[in-house]
């Protein structure tokens, strides 16, 4: 009797770090070359251009706020514009 086993998939969580943070933003003026971008993300998507980098707080890439997400910020934090990619599979044959 032979068995139909499916190859398991690791899924590998990233450590959270805020490098790795979905909020986070890379910047030149950062000392540390991040800053976050959490309030970014929550302001309404014409009060962006508004904003400069300076008023974000520097992030350092070996720790995390409470806020950390792996994942990138959800739909009504990006303001309404979404850009979806189907992942490797998603196709039909």
């Amino acid at each position: 009797m032979s068995q139909n086993h499916s190859p398991k998939e690791v899924i590998q969580q990233a450590d959270p770090r805020c490098d790795s943070c979905g909020y986070v933003l890379p910047s030149q003026t950062a000392s540390t070359g991040l800053r976050c971008g959490l309030d970014y993300f929550k302001s309404s998507y014409i009060m962006r251009k508004f904003q400069l980098m300076q008023h974000f707080p520097e992030v350092h890439d070996y720790n995390a706020c409470e806020s950390w997400d792996n994942e990138l910020v959800t739909q009504e934090l990006k303001g309404g514009f979404s850009l979806t990619v189907p992942r490797t599979g998603d196709f039909a044959a």
